[in-house]
């Protein structure tokens, strides 16, 4: 018969477990990195061992999972005598935790301490994963803040500062323009990603004062993305590339640019140190699309080995300069592994790596580094993945909001009153310069097009008509003739004095 223990003996036995809970016998040592330890006494009435709650109720739930599971160290009379030293580290949506056992081996026994705490309804931390630190130890990363899909309203588009690009969690500060990598397979809200990027900087391009607004859009696979900035934007500050050699046109276009640009900072008093959109140019903005396909589309003749060639050379330029320029370039592709396409150099100077969806290991290593490697939990929801900037250690997950494509692209369409006021720009330009011009006829061609099918009004209607009579007529006729810009320039006139319109 088991004999019941003296008052002395269960004095000694409190004693005992008192002085093994003190710091000094928790742990070992404290791990390198931006971890704190959890003192396991927890919070009292009186003392307050712990830095918040979260802290003290894991303290006192993770040493009696402990002591439960025999992972302390014992003198020879079975009392304890040290505990392992528990440790956290937050992340902006994770938090890590690390037992620091010294030699001790409790084999599988501390991943299932740390399962008890991910199905504890007290904390609601999902278990993410297991990760390896630098120094070989394991920690735990748990769900902290936990990141799910949002919509995104056009008036909560409009809302995003100036100074930002937002896909929800993941903010992109324009004051750094720092290069973006984006990869993801077919199906993983890619398009839908460059989409909401685009409306964002149709916004901010489309009414700016600020110098040289500029949107350049390379659309390889022939897809609806061209289409799209054409409904949205405007040719005054849009352009868009499709084929291999018009892509590498366009992308010499964006570096005499961008250099243009830094000899006009330098120009400039107190331009040491800042960048163009500091010293009151307008952000300007280049995306890539299918990268890896419009490498793949060109073969080993010498002229498309040219263009592959002056390609590479141009978006490594870009990626290593374009920064300081305000200039933001994003390189878009299915998978960034070795066969890619990406050289190592353009790779590495996008200091903003995105990865869309899972993928395989081989790309989660290209991007984010072996580290990660199979070690980053599956995304179930289409918009979904992770990110990693040049100063993170760890990917961070965020979900692309969704939008409704139908209601930006009319949100954004020029009024009938934009369209006259365009149109009558160019004419202005024309008559001032006393030039033929055939590109700048022919938007002003299309401008009264679009207007003769949006406007009711007969009035406003006839002057458009006889304002697109005459722009053909000097269309026909292939010289500048000043009494037709004249009659042009009249009836546009006319147009907007009469035009009623919704705003």
């Amino acid at each position: 018969m088991k004999q019941a223990k003296t008052f002395s003996q269960y004095l000694a036995d409190f004693i005992s477990n008192k002085k093994a809970l003190t710091l000094k016998n928790q742990g070992t040592k404290k791990p390198n990195g931006n971890w704190h330890q959890i003192d396991l006494r927890g919070n009292g009435l009186l003392i307050k061992h712990c830095q918040n709650d979260l802290e003290a109720h894991l303290a006192c739930f993770v040493r009696k999972a402990l002591e439960n599971n025999n992972c302390v160290n014992k003198d020879a009379t079975g009392q304890i005598t040290s505990y392992p030293g528990l440790y956290i580290r937050y992340l902006k949506h994770y938090l890590d935790l690390r037992l620091e056992v010294g030699t001790a081996n409790y084999g599988s026994k501390v991943g299932d301490i740390m399962q008890l705490v991910a199905q504890s309804f007290e904390f609601n931390l999902p278990l993410l994963g297991q990760l390896v630190d630098p120094d070989g130890a394991t920690y735990y990363r748990f769900d902290y803040h936990q990141v799910k899909p949002t919509n995104m309203t056009i008036e909560q588009l409009a809302k995003v500062p100036d100074s930002e690009l937002a896909l929800g969690d993941l903010i992109i500060d324009l004051n750094h323009c720092e290069p973006i990598l984006l990869s993801g397979v077919s199906g993983t809200g890619k398009t839908s990603a460059l989409e909401l990027l685009i409306a964002q900087m149709a916004l901010k391009l489309r009414h700016t004062s600020k110098y040289t607004p500029m949107l350049y859009v390379s659309d390889p696979k022939f897809s609806d993305l061209k289409t799209y900035v054409d409904l949205i934007g405007s040719n005054e500050w849009t352009q868009t590339a499709q084929t291999p050699a018009e892509i590498a046109f366009m992308l010499q276009d964006v570096v005499s640019n961008m250099n243009e640009r830094y000899r006009a900072m330098q120009a400039l008093p107190n331009a040491i140190g800042k960048t163009a959109l500091d010293l009151g140019f307008a952000p300007q903005f280049l995306i890539i699309d299918e990268y890896s396909s419009l490498l793949a589309s060109l073969g080993n003749s010498k002229p498309d080995k040219a263009i592959k060639a002056q390609i590479e050379q141009s978006m490594t330029q870009l990626v290593q300069k374009a920064r300081q320029a305000s200039i933001l370039v994003i390189i878009s592709l299915q998978r960034a592994a070795v066969d890619s396409g990406l050289t190592s150099n353009i790779r590495a100077n996008c200091d903003l790596k995105i990865l869309l969806g899972n993928s395989d290991a081989t790309t989660i290593s290209m991007l984010f580094g072996s580290q990660a490697d199979n070690k980053l939990p599956q995304i179930d929801e289409i918009g979904g993945g992770y990110f990693l900037r040049s100063n993170m250690q760890q990917p961070e997950k965020f979900y692309v909001p969704r939008f409704n494509l139908t209601q930006v692209v009319k949100a954004y369409q020029p009024t009938p009153r934009e369209r006259i006021m365009k149109a009558g720009k160019l004419v202005d330009q024309l008559l001032e310069k006393q030039d033929y011009n055939f590109e700048k006829l022919t938007q002003i061609k299309s401008e009264l097009t679009k207007l003769t099918r949006l406007v009711k009004n007969k009035l406003v209607l006839t002057a458009l008509n006889e304002a697109l009579n005459a722009t053909n007529q000097a269309l026909k006729i292939e010289h500048y003739n000043e009494d037709i810009m004249l009659q042009i320039q009249y009836n546009l006139d006319r147009a907007g004095d009469r035009i009623v319109y919704d705003m």
